[in-house]
């Protein structure tokens, strides 16, 4: 499929720093996101003990927005602790 797609007219192929910008400037092997510090632990009810018992630790993370190689924002999100970093 990729030859007949190169085939057809005016097709150009990307360099890698255009395919970056497009992919919304994320890097191979990593994104724009730093762990902010913030930390905490998941909960859930345990109906054999009726307590709550923690079921997961996640971090928070600050990622910058980028859309054709220029940073539009950021968000945030919780995640593992080295998932994004």
């Amino acid at each position: 499929m990729k030859n007949s797609i190169l085939n057809l007219e005016g097709v150009q192929v990307l360099s890698r720093n255009e395919k970056k910008n497009v992919n919304g400037g994320l890097a191979e092997g990593g994104r724009n996101c730093v762990k902010t510090g913030v930390e905490k632990d998941l909960y859930g009810f345990d109906t054999y003990t009726n307590t709550y018992i923690v079921v997961s630790h996640v971090c928070e993370w600050k990622c910058k927005t980028k859309f054709l190689g220029i940073t539009t924002g950021s968000e945030t999100h919780f995640g593992g602790c080295g998932v994004w970093g």
